[in-house]
C-alpha cells in the first residue's frame, strides 16, 4: 500500500462498520421499526487526489485483492445513463465488466460532485475490509459510507445527518442496481458499537439507541450461502409487497392517478396509511384486511387490473407469480413483533418476571420472523439448520431464538443467546 500512492500529495482515510440485522430486515421498505447494531469489522478507504484523468482502485476484501484503472470520461458518463426506473436490470455498467465492483466506490464520487458541485478529478483509492462479503453484513453499505466520510475529508465537504447515507443508498440503487432500502446505509452510519439502532424507515427516522443487556449476548453465524439484495428472490419478495399494498389502497379508494403520482414524485404522504404497510394495525389487518388479498397473483394479473405498485426501484414482471398476500403480512406483523421486541428489551429490568423468561419471549418473536421470511420466499435449508439447531438447544440452556438476518436467501442468522 506504501508504494501505491504519491509520494507528494495528502492520502484521506475513513472507515466505517457493517451492522447486523437484529429485527427488521426486508420490512425496512415498507416502514417497519427496526433494530440494527454494528459490528466490530470495518471497511476502510483511503483517497489520494491526483488531478489525472482516471481513478485507480485497489481492493483487498475477503482475502483477495482486484485492481482497476477506470477514466473520468466514463465515471462522468454515467450521468447520461438510466439510473433507478423501476427496473433493476437497467443497472449502469463499465465498459470493461471486470470493473463493475468499482461502482460502488466511484458511484459516492460521481454523485457526491452533483451534489456538492466540485469537479471530479482522478484518485487513487485504495479500499481493505474485515466485513464478510454475501454474508448479509452490509459489505457493500460499509463500503459506501467509508467512501462517503473519505470524500468529506479529501473535498471538505459538509453533510447533514440522512444526507450521506441517502446518497449511499443512492449509490446503491441508481448506480449499482440493488433495491436495496436505506436501512443498512443508516445502521452503518448512526449506529452505536454494544447497542441496537432502532430505525422508523418513513423514510428515515432514528430513535435512541436501546442498551444491551450484559447478561444478553446476540451472536451471529455465517450460515456459508452468499446472499445478494439483488437476487431475484429478494426482488419477487419486495415487488409482491408494494402489490399488497397498491391492492388495499385501491380498495380504500385510492385512485390511480393518485398511486401514480405518489410513485413518480416519491411523496407518500397523501396515501392511506402514509403508504406504509407497516402501518396497518396488525390485529385489524389479521381480522379484516389479509384475507381480501390474493395468496398469489401474476404479474399480468395485478397490471391489466388497473392496480399501482408505488415502488420506484423494481418493475412488475407480467410473467412473474408473486407471494402478495404473505409478502404484505409479513411487515405488518413483523412491525408489531419488533415494537414488542424493543419494549421488552427496553424494561427488561422494570418488569416482574424473570429475566429467562423475558429472554424466551424475545427468542419466540425472533424464531416468528425467521418463519415469516420462508413465507416470502427468503428462507435457505442453511439458515433453518442453524435456527433449528438453537430450538434444540433451548432457553433452559440459554439459547432463547434466532433468525436469519438482512435480506435472506443465505447470509447470517443471528442468535439470541445468555451470556
Amino acid at each position: 500500500m506504501k508504494d501505491f500512492f504519491q509520494v507528494d500529495r495528502p492520502v484521506y482515510e475513513a472507515s466505517a462498520p457493517g451492522r447486523l440485522d437484529v429485527m427488521g430486515g426486508v420490512a425496512d421498505y415498507s416502514g417497519s421499526l427496526l433494530l440494527q447494531m454494528p459490528i466490530a469489522e470495518e471497511t476502510t478507504v483511503r483517497v489520494q487526489l491526483t488531478g489525472e484523468d482516471f481513478f485507480t482502485v485497489v481492493s483487498e476484501m475477503d482475502g483477495g485483492q482486484k485492481s482497476a484503472l477506470v477514466t473520468l470520461e466514463e465515471v462522468s458518463g454515467w450521468k447520461t445513463g438510466v439510473r433507478i426506473n423501476t427496473n433493476r436490470r437497467t443497472a449502469l455498467q463499465p465498459k470493461n465488466p471486470k470493473n463493475s465492483w468499482t461502482r460502488y466506490i466511484l458511484g459516492c464520487f460521481l454523485l457526491a460532485s452533483e451534489t456538492f458541485d466540485f469537479q471530479l478529478s482522478g484518485a487513487r483509492i485504495y479500499v481493505t475490509s474485515e466485513v464478510p462479503i454475501g454474508a448479509g453484513l452490509s459489505s457493500s453499505a460499509a463500503l459506501e459510507v467509508a467512501t462517503m466520510r473519505v470524500l468529506a475529508k479529501a473535498y471538505n465537504l459538509s453533510y447533514s445527518p440522512l444526507q450521506l447515507p441517502k446518497l449511499a443508498q443512492r449509490v446503491e440503487n441508481e448506480i449499482v442496481g440493488a433495491p436495496c432500502g436505506l436501512m443498512d446505509q443508516l445502521a452503518s452510519h448512526h449506529g452505536v458499537a454494544g447497542e441496537l439502532l432502532p430505525i422508523q424507515c418513513q423514510p428515515a427516522k432514528l430513535h435512541a439507541s436501546v442498551s444491551i443487556p450484559e447478561d444478553l449476548i446476540f451472536e451471529r453465524v455465517d450460515s456459508g450461502v452468499t446472499h445478494s439484495v439483488a437476487g431475484e428472490a429478494y426482488t419477487t419478495a419486495r415487488a409482491a409487497a408494494f402489490m399488497g399494498y397498491g391492492i388495499l389502497a385501491a380498495q380504500s379508494g385510492t385512485t390511480e392517478d393518485q398511486l401514480l403520482q405518489a410513485r413518480e414524485s416519491g411523496d407518500w404522504t397523501k396515501l392511506p396509511q402514509g403508504g406504509y404497510l407497516a402501518n396497518f394495525d396488525a390485529k385489524q389487518f389479521e381480522e379484516t384486511l389479509e384475507s381480501t388479498l390474493p395468496e398469489t397473483m401474476l404479474g399480468s394479473e395485478f397490471i391489466s387490473s388497473g392496480y399501482i405498485s408505488i415502488d420506484q426501484a423494481i418493475s412488475i414482471d407480467p410473467s412473474q407469480t408473486y407471494p402478495v398476500r404473505a409478502a404484505a403480512a409479513h411487515p405488518v406483523y413483523e412491525n408489531a413483533c419488533i415494537r414488542q421486541f424493543a419494549s421488552l428489551l427496553a424494561q427488561v429490568d422494570d418488569i416482574d418476571l424473570p429475566r429467562h423468561q423475558i429472554f424466551a419471549r424475545l427468542g419466540l418473536l425472533m424464531l416468528s420472523s425467521h418463519a415469516s421470511y420462508s413465507a416470502i420466499g427468503l428462507g435457505h435449508s442453511a439458515t433453518d439448520e442453524i435456527v433449528h439447531e438453537v430450538v434444540a438447544k433451548g432457553a433452559k440452556r440459554g439459547f432463547y431464538g434466532a433468525r436469519v438476518t438482512g435480506g435472506g436467501c443465505g447470509g447470517t442468522v443471528v442468535v439470541l443467546r445468555g451470556r
